[in-house]
């Protein structure tokens, strides 16, 4: 019986080894099955199992439901596929990958690396979901559901989070002697109303969460530290200094996460209260780009200062009257938002060749889709794996330690791509400053992936997967290609862009009223999403043109133009 009991325990342990490498949920469902009568596992095992077996159900029950709609919308099928991919057999799998848009398809993904070739990629490449960790997908999916909106606006400050989360507690070492942060500085563009503040903060949520918890723990210290402040004043008072050994307390410092003030003395505190790292906030990113360059009195500009933040380099500061600060390793991620018309602004100041824009990780944002609240909620479980994660992550220890190395493979994935954009770039200056820094992205994107994929694995790797490169480079061929695309935007004058936009707006409105096709001046502007004024501005660029000519008042006095239909081919 004995012996019965050993072979049971061995041919158990191999199977729950299998399928820790097992990406298949109906393995897992089977097999939790099978052993549910045998009280052999552990309390831990059992919690993964049975949190295996309720996605299971969750994912059919889905699957009903979508056939009982007759979901023909690739999008529904698309969610479908991030959300509940590990749960479907292969016939299952094709019968998705055909409803849904071709980004979705499993063959695809695991297939070489979508590279951008040519200007229409650029235009029309899709943030790569599949490759983000699935307690991260999920999240970013049921938010785009929610809110009707593109999952890029969640995608790219939800990556910002996790590197905030990380900190300086990891780097990521290519070579001995090169190892970075994982420090991330991202730009949300889209329209007005699009929601890119909430996005923001939804993304970021955990880190909200974590400040809120912060701010409780700094007034209880606070608290307790005037407590002992009194006591010490007058244990020294009574012992008339002499005699009095105490210490006196230290008030407590509060830890931040958050960053809403762009002054680097302001950032410079927050890092020296919080070394593991912070995220700077900035809503209004043109006009924070626009005063990098403003020197103030007896400071200096903070262009040198937030390049230096991005190498996670030692930072100096000096201050009025006061001693200079310093802080040894900074870590600060940046995320900002503007609309697209700030593009052309900061193309017309000229301020284009100082470095800082070919760090940032651009998302623009194309569809003219609004934020808005549905009535759906957020799936209490996909919330709380979330906000789990960036937990885990926030409590890693800084050891000495830290750095994660590149294993062999992906050493020689890094290479290689780091050969194919040196091709690219030839001796185009420009194109080898943009590449340059998607290199050093390239690690910290790897870095990211790997360790939010180690919080949830139970085979653990002390080096970066040739894997977790692939997903880093995917991500890389889509920020490449937003950044091809801000910098074709910022060598056209904003006159250019209105123009453009005018145009498209007058294809899309104009109307046949017997031989003649019109528009309306109001039904213009409307669908270019700017005020009347700015369109002043271009009219007589579209008069001249002569794409426009003014045929007169309709009863209602609206201006109503001829339509040169052979000028807008």
């Amino acid at each position: 019986m004995e012996n019965t009991q050993t072979e049971f325990q061995y041919k158990y342990d191999y199977d729950w080894d299998v399928l820790l490498k097992s990406k298949d949920g109906h393995k897992w469902f089977y097999y939790f099955n099978k052993k549910d009568e045998k009280p052999i596992y552990s309390d831990y095992e059992k919690q993964i199992l049975e949190e295996e077996r309720e996605l299971y159900k969750e994912a059919q029950e889905a699957w009903i439901q979508l056939e009982i709609e007759k979901q023909e919308d690739p999008l529904y099928w698309e969610n479908y596929f991030h959300q509940y991919e590990d749960f479907m057999t292969d016939e299952e799998l094709k019968i998705v990958s055909d409803l849904a848009r071709p980004t979705s398809s499993k063959l695809e993904r695991e297939s070489d690396i979508n590279y951008i070739n040519d200007d229409n990629q650029v235009e029309n490449i899709k943030f790569p979901i599949e490759v983000l960790p699935n307690v991260v997908k999920k999240y970013i999916v049921a938010s785009a559901e929610i809110t009707q909106q593109d999952v890029e606006i969640f995608a790219l400050p939800s990556l910002i989070g996790l590197a905030t989360a990380i900190g300086t507690s990891r780097k990521v070492a290519t070579n001995k002697d090169y190892k970075t942060l994982p420090i991330l500085y991202g730009v949300l563009i889209a329209n007005p109303g699009a929601g890119k503040s909430p996005a923001i903060s939804k993304a970021l949520e955990p880190l909200e969460e974590l400040q809120k918890e912060a701010f409780e723990q700094y007034y209880k210290d606070k608290k307790q530290y005037e407590i002992d402040l009194e006591n010490y004043q007058k244990g020294r008072k009574k012992a008339k200094d002499e005699d009095f050994n105490e210490e006196a307390p230290v008030p407590p410092k509060l830890k931040e996460y958050l960053a809403n003030d762009a002054t680097i003395e302001a950032i410079t505190k927050l890092m020296e209260n919080n070394q593991k790292g912070i995220v700077s906030i900035q809503d209004e990113f043109e006009g924070f780009y626009n005063s990098l360059n403003g020197y103030r009195a007896g400071i200096g500009a903070d262009l040198q200062k937030w390049l230096t933040i991005w190498n996670g380099g030692m930072l100096k500061v000096d201050r009025q009257q006061q001693e200079p600060k310093f802080i040894k390793e900074t870590f600060c991620c940046l995320i900002g938002a503007m609309t697209p018309s700030g593009i052309a602004r900061i193309a017309a100041n000229g301020n284009t060749d100082n470095g800082f824009l070919d760090r940032i990780l651009f998302c623009w944002i194309d569809s003219n889709r609004s934020f808005k609240i549905t009535k759906e909620s957020m799936p209490e479980q996909i919330k709380n794996n979330y906000f789990q994660l960036f937990k885990e992550l926030t409590e890693l220890k800084f050891k000495k330690d830290r750095d994660i190395p590149l294993n062999d493979g992906a050493f020689e994935k890094y290479d290689s791509y780091n050969d194919r954009l040196a091709e690219i770039a030839g001796e185009d200056e420009k194109l080898q400053s943009i590449h340059s820094k998607i290199m050093m992205y390239l690690v910290r994107f790897a870095l990211i992936i790997h360790l939010c994929e180690q919080q949830k694995e139970f085979v653990k790797h002390e080096e970066i997967q040739a894997e977790s490169m692939d997903k880093a480079i995917q991500l890389c061929e889509y920020f490449r290609g937003q950044q091809y695309k801000i910098y074709d935007k910022l060598t056209t004058s904003e006159s250019e862009i209105l123009f453009d936009k005018a145009l498209k707006a007058i294809k899309k409105k104009s109307y046949k009223e017997g031989k003649d096709f019109l528009v309306k001046r109001r039904d213009i502007y409307k669908n270019m999403k700017i005020k009347v004024e700015k369109f002043n501005e271009i009219e007589p660029i579209l008069i001249e043109h002569e794409i426009l000519s003014v045929k007169d008042k309709n009863s209602r006095g609206t201006l109503v133009y001829f339509v040169n239909q052979d000028k807008l081919k």
